[in-house]
C-alpha cells in the first residue's frame, strides 16, 4: 500500500513520467525491492490508473443512489471528478494519451463509464417527464463530453472549473422540463 500510496503522490505531482528514483527514495526502498511487487513502472502506472478509477466509480456509485435531482446530480458527479482532477498535474491527461497511450485506456474506459451513467440519469429524467423528449441525449452527453474533454487537456482545470460549471448549468437546463411552483 506504501508504494501504491506514494505513486498516486507521485502522479499527482508529476504526471506519468514521474521518475522511480524519487519514488524508491521517498518510501525509501531500492529499485530492486520495487521491481519485486512490479514487473515495470508501466504495470505500475496501470495499477495506480486502476486504483484511481476504482474509487472514482465508488463514488459515482454512491452518488447516483442518493440525489434524485437530475441536474444538482449531474453537476455534483462532475464537480466530484473535476476536483480529484485538480489535485494532478495540469498536462497530466495529455501527458498520459501521448507518451502511455495503452495506460490512457483505463482512463478513457472509466470516461465511457461515467458518460453512460450519466445517460441513464438522464434516460430515468426523460421516462419521468423531467427531461424534454424532443432532445438528444446521446448528442447532448457527446457534446459535453468532448468540451469537458477539452478543458482537461488544454486548460488549467482549476481556473476553468467555475466557468465549466455554469455552462453545464445552462446546457442542462436547456434540457430540462422547468415544473412551476
Amino acid at each position: 500500500y506504501k508504494i501504491l500510496e506514494e505513486g498516486i503522490n507521485q502522479l499527482k505531482r508529476f504526471g506519468p513520467g514521474f521518475s522511480l528514483d524519487d519514488l524508491c527514495a521517498a518510501i525509501n526502498i531500492s529499485q530492486k525491492t520495487f521491481y519485486s511487487f512490479y514487473q515495470s513502472k508501466n504495470y505500475f502506472l496501470q495499477q495506480l490508473l486502476l486504483t484511481l478509477v476504482n474509487d472514482w466509480r465508488l463514488n459515482l456509485q454512491n452518488s447516483t443512489l442518493v440525489n434524485k435531482d437530475i441536474k444538482n446530480t449531474i453537476i455534483s458527479i462532475l464537480t466530484y471528478h473535476i476536483d480529484e482532477l485538480i489535485e494532478f498535474n495540469v498536462n497530466f491527461l495529455r501527458n498520459l494519451r501521448t507518451k502511455f497511450p495503452k495506460e490512457s485506456l483505463i482512463i478513457d474506459g472509466y470516461y465511457n463509464e461515467l458518460t453512460q451513467e450519466l445517460l441513464s440519469i438522464l434516460t430515468e429524467g426523460k421516462k419521468n417527464n423531467q427531461v424534454r423528449k424532443d432532445y438528444n441525449l446521446k448528442a447532448f452527453l457527446e457534446k459535453e463530453k468532448v468540451f469537458f474533454e477539452y478543458l482537461l487537456t488544454n486548460y488549467n482545470i482549476l481556473i476553468v472549473k467555475d466557468d465549466y460549471l455554469k455552462l453545464l448549468e445552462l446546457s442542462l437546463d436547456s434540457i430540462l422540463i422547468r415544473r412551476s411552483a
